[in-house]
């Protein structure tokens, strides 16, 4: 029987996998696949706990397939059958160990995934300062409506139609950001790495 471990109980009720989560991998197996699940909580944050618990490598011996959150060196040196890991996690740098780099077993993350979340946040947070909410925060909190911050002549009120966003790493998240903000008027400038290590820009002009 070939084996997949999925190892993503992650500790925040917010990210933990929901029922059906199990249910469906499952049934997306194989025949002759079986699907061994730990109930330990983990961590996704950041590049992952990438854990290395006793009830994980207990496991992993005879896997094919292993889900979590990073990808350690140990993990890899305990399970020689191993040929596909997935990392849940936002990052992967960690996960490239050089045992990874040399090993064979192909390495996949959940690209993408956090790209719309994220850039649905900093579209707020842009909108939060440019129009001055934090100025009405601030009032709130004293139980007063603050006019004069929005008067002055040094008031940092924007306009997002008269603005230039720069977006430095302009992958998935960086992306998604000016797929946003640009739409809304804003100039975007966009600048990420090639694969070279050299790095590449990208000039959205205002609307």
């Amino acid at each position: 029987m070939k084996k997949v471990v999925l190892d993503m109980m992650d500790r925040r009720p917010m990210w933990a996998m929901p029922p059906w989560v199990v249910d469906e991998i499952r049934a997306a197996l194989p025949a002759g696949w079986t699907l061994t699940v730990i109930e330990e909580e983990s961590d996704g944050s950041g590049d992952g706990a990438a854990r290395v618990s006793p009830a994980v490598m207990a496991e992993i011996g005879d896997a094919e397939v292993y889900l979590g959150f990073g990808i350690p060196a140990e993990l890899l040196e305990a399970g020689p059958d191993l040929r596909w890991v997935h990392s849940g996690a936002a990052g992967v740098g960690s996960s490239l160990t050089p045992q990874m780099l040399d090993s064979e077993v192909v390495f996949t993350n959940s690209k993408g995934v956090h790209g719309p979340p994220m850039a649905e946040t900093v579209s707020g947070m842009i909108l939060y300062f440019a129009r001055g909410l934090d100025f009405a925060v601030a009032g709130m909190a004293q139980s007063r409506w603050l006019k004069e911050p929005y008067y002055r002549a040094e008031s940092p009120l924007r306009e997002i139609s008269e603005s230039t966003v720069g977006i430095i790493g302009f992958g998935g998240i960086g992306q998604e950001v000016a797929s946003r903000v640009a739409p809304m008027g804003a100039r975007v400038l966009g600048l990420r790495r090639s694969g070279l290590g050299e790095w590449e820009s990208w000039i959205e002009p205002a609307r």
